[in-house]
């Protein structure tokens, strides 16, 4: 495999185990070059910083967690969640998370196994420094779940990007794959 196929085939993890327990098809993702990515999908992705302050910002709005599924072992919480906006709880995002258990201490611990908000809002909350740096952006069509969890009627193309979030030792403390919904310059605050 050649490290360009990798990649490609790495940018929907962790949201393809989800995926693939269920028996249904990934999306077909493409990476692009996020200097390339349309506005406003580019401010709201390409960067270096937690989506929930991210879309907190763009949407004038606090972010909460709509949980779909969540498994868990030992190290690692894996959790299939769409993020939401406002009192009408707009579904503003859509992936999955990957959350290192080992990296955090009891009382953070409690608040992420608890499933009932945002990782970032957790991380903020506790003032816990962490680094997020994007590995890809890429480009999908819409699918059934996509087009369920966004309320599309049609097909379209969706952007996202795969993001490791790292604490202030280099540790990585968790894996994500954010796909925002179709987005118009107008809708920000």
């Amino acid at each position: 495999m050649t490290p360009r196929t990798h990649r490609i085939a790495d940018l929907m993890f962790p949201l393809d185990e989800f995926y693939a327990d269920h028996g249904d098809a990934m999306p077909a993702a493409e990476a692009i070059d996020g200097a390339l990515m349309p506005q406003p999908y580019r401010g709201l992705l390409v960067h270096e910083r937690d989506m929930t302050s991210t879309l907190e910002e763009f949407f004038g709005s606090p972010i909460g967690l709509r949980l779909l599924e969540v498994r868990r072992d030992e190290t690692w919480l894996r959790r299939q969640v769409v993020l939401v906006a406002g009192a009408g709880e707009r579904p503003v995002e859509y992936g999955a998370i990957r959350i290192n258990l080992e990296a955090f201490a009891p009382p953070v611990l409690r608040s992420i196994i608890e499933c009932r908000r945002p990782l970032g809002a957790i991380l903020h909350e506790f003032r816990i420094g962490h680094q997020c740096r994007p590995s890809a952006f890429f480009r999908c069509r819409s699918d059934p779940t996509t087009r369920s969890i966004f309320a599309l009627s049609s097909e379209m193309v969706l952007y996202g990007r795969h993001t490791n979030l790292f604490d202030g030792g280099r540790r990585t403390i968790a894996e994500v794959v954010e796909i925002l919904p179709p987005i118009e310059m107008s809708e920000s605050t």
